[in-house]
């Protein structure tokens, strides 16, 4: 290769990485002393209730609240037609590079050092479409029970109009499907948020999906809520 070649080489690669440089991100665990801030970009949709976002040079995977998708690829399973249409219409809602506003609780972070995050597009609650359009089911877990009335009223509707998920009989919603993968009898308690009566998840059945709110653990609620007699 000839000088004016080794250095259309060189220029090219410089090229190469400054353009890698502008669009990488670095990824961040999430902390709960250093959150993100409120006003984000989309980065990348992971699957109907899970995504990244960026600000800057720093991403984070967000984990919506108070929704359950069906699962894309849990423990090498997966649940499908629907997890993949909860996928897709979610990249419907949230294009790469959309700017969204994450609305927090004072649970910041779960398990897998996710970001919990209420998310909306300009005055559209995200989370309240996908349950309306019956590719999702609302999943609050105590003691983040902010929207819960929403969503639990949209899921209610969606059950009674059979939409999306709901009107097909082979479908389990994703919180009991991943217990039965996971082959274990879960802790949780299950309370209704109409009565304010708790019962054991074996007993889940006695709840209307749209009233359900999850306790972890099997620890004992607090008032108003109490066991069921």
């Amino acid at each position: 290769m000839g000088k004016l070649g080794l250095w259309m080489a060189l220029a090219l690669l410089l090229a190469i990485t400054s353009a890698r440089a502008d669009t990488d991100s670095y990824r961040e665990d999430c902390d709960r002393q250093n959150p993100p801030p409120a006003q984000v970009q989309v980065e990348r949709v992971v699957d109907g209730d899970t995504i990244y976002v960026r600000s800057g040079k720093k991403s984070w995977s967000v984990r919506m609240l108070g929704i359950d998708t069906p699962e894309t690829h849990y423990l090498g399973k997966s649940q499908g037609y629907w997890g993949e249409k909860a996928h897709e219409r979610l990249e419907e809602l949230l294009p790469v590079g959309s700017k969204v506003r994450l609305e927090f609780t004072d649970e910041i972070c779960d398990q897998n050092r996710r970001v919990l995050a209420h998310v909306w597009k300009g005055k559209r609650y995200v989370h309240e479409v996908m349950v309306e359009e019956g590719l999702a089911v609302n999943y609050c877990y105590f003691p983040n029970l902010e929207h819960c009335g929403a969503l639990g009223d949209a899921a209610n509707e969606s059950v009674a109009e059979r939409r999306g998920f709901f009107g097909d009989p082979s479908v389990e919603l994703p919180y009991i499907w991943r217990r039965r993968i996971r082959g274990e009898a879960s802790k949780s308690l299950v309370g209704d948020r109409d009565t304010h009566l708790v019962y054991g998840f074996d007993e889940i059945d006695r709840v209307p999906v749209g009233n359900r709110v999850f306790f972890s653990n099997g620890k004992k609620p607090p008032a108003p809520w109490q066991p069921r007699p």
